[in-house]
């Protein structure tokens, strides 16, 4: 996940004088979060720039150029089978520009959107058991909710965001009407969000966050442990689609 323009396909431009800064300024706030193994109080710009940097996260990835690209040349087809946008729409939403050109244009004005989503959720962070690491893909962001919806605002709104931090802890952002069955004990944040200090997972949560991961890794994989003996029980009609050169490394 450390290569030379890996995010920018083109010479064109790149995206790093946008993201440097963010990821300068939200550092301190993860290290903080990695020390104290909780979500602790944070100011109004800490939990902007945590937002920001969690939404560019999701949108920096190859797996949205790969999607830019497959529906400008009409190759994409959506996983939940509903029609995907032509390539004739492409054009005439992004004319005369590049997949890449569009994945730039997205980090510099949708992740404000998604941040903005963001607000809407309960803030936590969960704790995984000590045998029970975490992996991280090459889209390390990802999303689950419990019914699909045609607005993609509606299906934002509906969705728990997660992003591993540590080999055994992972940010959460959950939407509201998860928050009472979970009964968390949680606090007002300064922007009046919520905010719980941290929550416990299983084993099982755990083999499905790290399922997500693999289901949607473009190239890399990358786990604290050198057993990815599970991956072997990932239905095969999932993973068919995936590359078969996803790159696997565990480290002792």
């Amino acid at each position: 996940m450390f290569e030379e323009n890996y995010y920018d396909r083109s010479p064109g431009g790149s995206v790093d004088p946008f993201i440097s800064p963010i990821e300068n300024r939200v550092a301190p706030t993860l290290a903080r979060i990695r020390h104290l193994r909780e979500l602790p109080p944070l100011s109004p710009s800490e939990q902007r720039m945590l937002a920001l940097f969690v939404s560019i996260q999701l949108l920096r990835t190859p797996i949205i150029r790969s999607t830019l690209e497959r529906i400008k040349v009409g190759t994409f087809s959506r996983p939940d089978g509903r029609e995907a946008a032509s390539p004739a729409e492409f054009d005439e939403c992004y004319p005369e520009m590049t997949a890449t050109d569009v994945q730039f244009d997205f980090l510099t004005s949708w992740s404000f959107k998604y941040a903005k989503h963001l607000f809407t959720k309960l803030w936590t962070v969960d704790i995984t058991p000590p045998d029970a690491p975490l992996v991280i893909s090459d889209n390390p962001v990802f999303t689950r909710h419990q019914f699909s919806f045609d607005d993609a605002n509606e299906q934002l709104r509906q969705s728990t965001f997660y992003l591993p931090i540590d080999p055994h802890l992972v940010l959460a952002f959950i939407p509201h009407h998860l928050v009472q069955p979970l009964k968390p004990s949680y606090r007002r944040g300064v922007n009046n969000q919520m905010l719980s200090g941290k929550a416990y997972i299983d084993q099982k949560e755990v083999a499905l966050l790290n399922e997500c991961q693999a289901f949607q890794a473009s190239r890399y994989l990358v786990g604290d442990s050198p057993d990815f003996s599970w991956l072997s029980q990932i239905d095969r009609r999932k993973r068919k689609s995936k590359s078969s050169d996803t790159e696997i490394d565990g480290q002792p």
